[in-house]
């Protein structure tokens, strides 16, 4: 049995007195049988594709259950409900001193800690079933990944379980969608003269009642240079996803897959207007993906060429068929992306790769493409702009602060001067929350 100190129960009395007692928590258990087989949106079942990051190879850090944010920052998950504007940590032992813990044998004990080996690696949540998934990467004295597992957390913090462990593997891109975990596995082979790099994509069903299955695995007899899988989305019956190879002369190209859940057949998406390379949404029940020409002689070093490619928008039925064009050409740093019903323009990467003279901003705008409004980011996004969020609002982590900040703007709420009202929500270990407003 653990002891704990006097001091260390009062301490922790106080953190669990401010951060809970005050959210009625609502836990719903999802059976295969109630999994959704239309090709409609289902927050409970399905991926929540609102709040992928555009343009980068990111996982989502946001999820949202109700009107509970689900967040990850630093070493730990929080949430924040919306009605109360408070943050607290996704753990709910009286006994815990959460993101207050000094003693690293106990750290792990909290339910909302999520350290990561490598702070490099995107570590993102997806929330299904009543819980809060997390994929964690733990690495040897030489720096390389031996364990990747899977966590699930209950959504109101009471437990955590460890679903699976993978040795000698890496799981570096990974979705939940409809009862199944889709990932990526890496690993290594090594002999005298080589080490080569598998990737295989497979898909795990939740319950366990399954053997995996691969939906494509990387061809080892090809003279191309392949470098694995990444923008997996998913909608309704269908998971997307994207391939990047390089031919022996170093020409790099991309091939955007889709994969129908009910038939399980995979196909190559194409169009006129040069490679589908990746997806940028959803919109109004359709598929939107990115599409443009690279020059012959591009190799993977020529990254500003790449970024300013000329590329058009499509919008295609699920499967990818019958594409027609949405909007273009646009500059391939001027990321455009959707909610249900606006368009956003946002010129985060240009400025932060390109070190364009602008200042980071986006661009609301109506389905007939009318401006709502403009707005200069009232925090540093460098990369990772902020995803389009859902009907609750547009929501980003600030993983600079050292304490967990997010920021919240709930795009019905604009100001006097027509910007969007940002608003911030901060953790304090004691519970006295604090809300600015930016614009």
């Amino acid at each position: 049995m653990m002891r704990h100190s006097k001091a260390r129960i009062a301490v922790a009395a106080a953190i669990i007195a401010a951060a809970t007692g005050l959210i009625v928590w609502s836990v719903s258990r999802i059976r295969t049988s109630d999994v959704p087989r239309d090709n409609t949106y289902h927050e409970d079942y399905d991926f929540q594709y609102l709040f992928e990051k555009p343009s980068i190879n990111t996982l989502p850090d946001i999820q949202t259950v109700g009107r509970n944010v689900y967040f990850i920052h630093n070493d730990y998950i929080y949430f924040a409900n919306l009605d109360e504007q408070v943050v607290r940590p996704l753990c709910s032992r009286t006994s815990c001193l959460h993101d207050q813990e000094t003693d690293p044998d106990r750290m792990d004990e909290c339910n909302a800690y999520a350290k990561e080996d490598d702070p490099e690696q995107s570590v993102g949540i997806a929330a299904y079933g009543g819980a809060i998934y997390r994929i964690q990467h733990i690495f040897d004295s030489t720096g390389l990944v031996y364990m990747s597992r899977l966590w699930k957390i209950a959504q109101d913090g009471s437990t955590k379980d460890l679903v699976r462990t993978w040795k000698q593997t890496s799981i570096d891109n990974w979705m939940i969608h409809r009862g199944y975990l889709y990932y990526e596995e890496a690993y290594s082979e090594n002999d005298a003269e080589k080490v080569t790099q598998h990737y295989t994509l497979k898909r795990m069903a939740l319950n366990g009642a399954k053997k995996d299955e691969i939906i494509l695995k990387d061809d080892q007899d090809s003279d191309e240079t392949f470098s694995g899988f990444y923008n997996l989305q998913a909608f309704g019956n269908y998971v997307y996803f994207v391939s990047l190879y390089a031919d022996p002369g170093s020409k790099v190209y991309e091939r955007c897959y889709v994969y129908n859940l009910k038939s399980k057949r995979l196909r190559v998406m194409e169009t006129d207007d040069g490679d589908p390379e990746y997806v940028c949404g959803f919109w109004k029940g359709r598929l939107v993906y990115s599409a443009g020409k690279y020059s012959d002689n591009l190799t993977a070093d020529d990254t500003e060429e790449i970024l300013n490619i000329q590329k058009s928008l499509y919008i295609a039925d699920l499967d990818g068929t019958n594409p027609q064009k949405l909007l273009g050409p646009i500059e391939g740093t001027r990321a455009i992306y959707f909610d249900q019903d606006h368009i956003f323009r946002s010129n985060v990467l240009r400025v932060n790769i390109l070190k364009a003279d602008e200042s980071p901003e986006f661009v609301m705008m109506d389905a007939d493409q009318n401006e709502i409004l403009s707005c200069t980011l009232p925090f540093d996004p460098g990369m990772s702009e902020p995803a389009p969020g859902n009907e609750l609002g547009m929501f980003y982590v600030d993983q600079k602060s050292s304490a967990a900040r997010l920021y919240w703007w709930d795009k019905k709420t604009v100001n006097k001067d027509g910007k969007a009202d940002f608003r911030t929500l901060v953790y304090h270990p004691l519970g006295a929350q604090q809300t600015d407003s930016h614009s």
